[in-house]
This record gives structure tokens, C-alpha cells and sequence, in this order.
């Protein structure tokens, strides 16, 4: 992807030089005609390479080698990432809720509910100066939208 941007661009800084160096008059849509014409192939160049190998079926073979035995796909991992998630989105309804920063809100995710996306225990704990907040109402929020029983504490 990084040399298609850079051919991209090396292209631009080219045809940009021969448009300024060319003399105005007749020949200007002609440089203007072959300007857009390499900028077109250089834009092009990636399709066109990437329909010649699907004709040749050498793309298909390249996807049908890639395996996941040394991946480690199990259902720990999934349920980790979806209670980091979790936690995030939390941390964001917080913030955009209440204006309270992220760094000080701790969300700790219990049993969580991968299929259903709901959390049997969700802990907020407010840091620093959000600890000062109404964690009153932060509870009956996050209650109230239905990912979990809620218990907001502060710690000072």
C-alpha cells in the first residue's frame, strides 16, 4: 500500500513539473491530455495486476494457503477482547454522558453475556476528580440502559 501511495504521489510531482515547464498555448491540453492519462494508469496500475492474477487463478491459491494453527483463536481470547470492549463502550457513555475523562473512570466487567452483550456485574470506579461526581445517577444510568446490574464506588 505504501509504494501505491508513493508512485501515486511521485506520479502527481511529475506531471505538476511538466505542466509547469511546458509552454502555455497549443500544446496545453495535450499535457493536460497526458497527464490525466498517466495519472490514470498509475491509479489503475493495482486493478489491472489485481484482474490478471484472478484470470490466472494464482490469487485463489494464495488465500487457500493461509491456516490458523499457530493462532490462538479460543474462546478465552474472544471473551477477553469482548470484555475489554465492553468496558470501553461503557467508559465512552460515561464520558459523553457526564464529561468525566477516561483515564479516570475504571470499569471492571463480571459474567459477561458474550451472545447477549450484558454483563451479570458491572463495577465503574471513579478516579481523581471525577470521584467528586453524582455516581448516583451514573448508576441508574448505566442500569437503566440494560447491560448489567451497576455498582459506581469512588475512590478518593
Amino acid at each position: 500500500m505504501g509504494n501505491y501511495l508513493i508512485s501515486i504521489v511521485v506520479m502527481t510531482a511529475f506531471v505538476g513539473l511538466i505542466s509547469y515547464i511546458s509552454y502555455p498555448g497549443a500544446s496545453e491540453k495535450a499535457i493536460r491530455v497526458v497527464s490525466a492519462v498517466l495519472l490514470i494508469y498509475t491509479v489503475a496500475l493495482p486493478v489491472v495486476s489485481f484482474a490478471a492474477r484472478l484470470s490466472e487463478g494464482d490469487f485463489f491459491g494464495d488465500i487457500s494457503d493461509i491456516t490458523f494453527e499457530d493462532t490462538d483463536l479460543g474462546d478465552e481470547t474472544y471473551i477477553e477482547v469482548a470484555e475489554e470492549a465492553f468496558a470501553d463502550g461503557i467508559r465512552e457513555m460515561i464520558f459523553s454522558k457526564y464529561g468525566i475523562e477516561k483515564e479516570n473512570i475504571g470499569v471492571y466487567v463480571f459474567d459477561l453475556d458474550f451472545e447477549n452483550m450484558r454483563a451479570g456485574k458491572i463495577k465503574v470506579i471513579l478516579k481523581g476528580k471525577s470521584a467528586l461526581s453524582d455516581w448516583r445517577e451514573i448508576e441508574q444510568y448505566i442500569n437503566g440502559s440494560g447491560l448489567g446490574k451497576c455498582e459506581v464506588t469512588a475512590e478518593f
